[in-house]
């Protein structure tokens, strides 16, 4: 059976990477920073992820907007198989951020979610 799955991967590989971008599923979206550190709804990718012994889920995200301030991000991922959300640090509007989350051995749709020091909301566009 495994060596039967490992087959069916060979052979779907090329065929899914042949396929537009705007067909092939989507891991990301936009969250909204809440202002005022309110922490804001969770923004949930498009596409479910299944991870193995070790592994760590990788998150890059972009706070969009120039108004001044910083947002902390925080990513869903998973410690001894219970989901987390883990802290990835703060990040100045207008500016990029990146990081990982252990994920282990669990099949789930990421998640980002984040919060705004100012007085303003922002949105964060997000992958995985």
């Amino acid at each position: 059976m495994r060596h039967l799955l490992m087959t069916a991967a060979l052979i779907l590989t090329p065929v899914l990477g042949a396929l537009p971008a705007s067909a092939a599923p989507y891991c990301g979206g936009t969250a909204y920073a809440k202002p005022r550190f309110v922490m804001g709804d969770a923004s949930t990718a498009k596409v479910a992820y299944a991870g193995g012994p070790g592994y760590r889920k990788h998150y890059q995200w972009l706070v969009v907007g120039n108004i001044g301030g910083k947002v902390a991000i925080q990513a869903l991922g998973f410690e001894n198989g219970r989901a987390k959300w883990f802290p990835m640090g703060i990040t100045d509007f207008g500016r990029l951020g990146q990081g990982s989350v252990p994920w282990g051995r669990n099949l789930a749709y990421p998640q980002l979610r984040a919060q705004s020091n100012s007085g303003t909301g922002v949105n964060v566009a997000w992958t995985c």
